[in-house]
């Protein structure tokens, strides 16, 4: 069996929001049950609309938001009880490509300085060693040796990307989390990018979480998929096998938003989801999708249902999948 490399078991975060003149102090319950695994050298998808809570999985993650509840597992460690020593090489196992390459470097430093930053702050080179390091990682992502000591400004979008994946390459980590790497860049330089990171992935070895609203972008990335909504875990399993067949009406809905895919994958290709994702101060009853969901019944509003094991690996939350998707 593959060592996991990295694991969450019922991972919960929730969040307060203050009392106003108007309203009751409330908790906002942004993640529930995440339960998630990736071996080495896997790519883990998250997809789902915007507000769903993939950034906030993400950040608890990467240790920049406490969990609730929950436990997060690394290298068959929980995260929690790691010394402050191990807790400084975590921070360099995992390393974070965010979503806009422009407002997650600093204006006032060169590129040469931003992608040696990390190597610095874990003392892993000095002076000719350090510049040699930083050269090496900026021809790795297609950046020129003369754009050294230009400015964030001084570059497209698309190599501010390529200076924030230098960046997060820097200090050898084990994990990537793409945060949306690729909604804030045109089209023609979006598959620059996916290249870029299949490329990477290839030669060092990296295992990715790739964080995206857009199934087609997990598609070409992702080994296996885990599809949210509301906070929650709706449907998992191979990328490639959630494609073919969904099992969630909340995916089958994704699916057929994308253009070009076949109606074969769509059951109901003339039904486009409705209205917006609910807010999670007053999440529906039931299964939180109910109100947006064409094959919903009385059941769908009163009970909520769990993440349950659909065979071959698949795994979804809705009453009647099988009756759905049969």
């Amino acid at each position: 069996m593959t060592e996991l490399l990295l694991e969450t078991r019922n991972l919960r975060k929730m969040f307060a929001v203050s009392a106003s003149p108007f309203s009751r102090a409330k908790q906002i319950t942004a993640a529930e049950g995440i339960n998630i695994s990736l071996a080495a050298g896997e790519t883990l998808g998250i997809a789902g609309e915007s507000g769903c809570g993939k950034s906030t999985v993400a950040k608890m993650l990467m240790g920049l938001l406490p969990p609730t509840s929950g436990e997060i597992i690394f290298c068959g460690r929980q995260v929690s009880t790691f010394t402050a020593k191990e807790q400084s090489n975590f921070r360099g196992s995992v390393q974070m490509i965010f979503q806009d390459p422009f407002s997650s470097l600093n204006p006032r430093m060169r590129v040469g300085e931003i992608i040696g930053e990390p190597l610095l702050i874990h003392r892993t080179a000095t002076g000719k060693d350090l510049e040699a390091r930083v050269l090496q990682l900026m021809e790795q992502v297609g950046l020129a040796p003369e754009q050294y000591a230009r400015y964030p400004h001084q570059f497209s979008g698309g190599q501010r990307q390529r200076i924030g994946i230098a960046r997060a390459l820097a200090v050898n980590p084990k994990l990537l989390i793409a945060d949306e790497p690729l909604s804030a860049l045109d089209i023609s330089i979006q598959a620059q990018i996916i290249n870029l990171l299949i490329e990477l992935r290839k030669k060092r070895g990296l295992t990715y979480i790739l964080i995206s609203h857009d199934l087609s972008v997990i598609r070409h990335l992702s080994d296996k998929t885990a599809v949210m909504y509301l906070g929650r875990i709706v449907e998992e399993g191979a990328t490639a096998d959630i494609f073919a067949s969904p099992l969630h009406p909340y995916t089958e809905a994704l699916l057929a938003a994308i253009p070009g895919l076949s109606g074969k994958r769509c059951r109901a290709p003339g039904k486009v989801l409705q209205g917006d994702i609910p807010s999670p101060l007053a999440p529906p009853s039931g299964c939180h999708f109910h109100p947006r969901c064409p094959y919903k019944r009385e059941l769908c509003a009163t009970q909520s249902p769990v993440l349950e094991d659909k065979g071959e690996n698949r795994k979804a939350a809705c009453h009647f999948s099988r009756e759905i998707f049969s």
